[in-house]
Formats: structure tokens, sequence, C-alpha cells
């Protein structure tokens, strides 16, 4: 991914960043007045996030976690879906679903317009 590009297309100037963390994987740094967060483009992760004033990191990542392509890395909050642990042998299928263990790129956002409402 070429992160000068997504950093130009979806970047948003000290909040939203994207960087070159462990495992060679992209990742999105947030920081605002709120809080700061670490998300992960492979699987979708959120690897960290901490409220402004906390004393510490509301996510959980392993010592041993995996930053290897086909592993998932162990902690945060991951995509698990749609099943959550060890897939059914000899289907090929990857454990906790089809969203864990695949690099994602962000896409534009536009909403389709608005065609009633009600009050």
């Amino acid at each position: 991914m070429d992160l000068a590009q997504l950093n130009q297309d979806y970047g948003l100037s000290g909040q939203v960043t994207f960087v070159t963390g462990k495992g060679d994987f992209p990742y999105i740094e947030v920081a605002n007045d709120q809080a700061t967060a670490l998300i992960s483009l492979y699987g979708g992760q959120v690897l960290s996030f901490k409220p402004q004033g906390a004393a510490q990191d509301l996510m959980f990542v392993s010592d041993r976690a995996y930053y290897k392509p086909g592993k998932a890395i162990k902690g945060g909050a991951p995509v698990c879906w749609p099943w959550f642990g060890h897939a059914q042998e000899g289907q090929g299928r990857t454990s906790h679903g089809i969203g864990c263990g695949r690099s994602r790129a962000p896409q534009p956002y536009r909403p389709e317009p608005l065609r009633s409402s009600s009050v």
C-alpha cells in the first residue's frame, strides 16, 4: 500500500495518519482531543484505544502477538465474522472468519442521497 497516497486521500492533518508499524503492516493512527487509537489495516483490528487522561490503554495486545501475513494478531478488537474460533475442518477457511488475516484498504464513503424523511 502506498502510505503517502493513503495520507493524501484519507489523512487528516494532526488527527488521522497512515503509518507502517510492526510486521511492516499499514496502520491508522488516530489522535484528537478525546482519545488516541491504532488500527491495523491488516484484519481491520483496533490494537490501541486510550481516552485522553486515561492511565492506560483499554486494549490488550499480547507480547507474543503475530505480525505475519496469514496469522491473526493476538489482541485488540478484531473483526471476527461470520464465525469466531476455528473453522470447520477440511473447508479451507481461516480461523475467526473472512475478516481476519487479510489486508483492508480504506474506501471512500459516498452516502446515498436522502430520498425521504419523517419526523
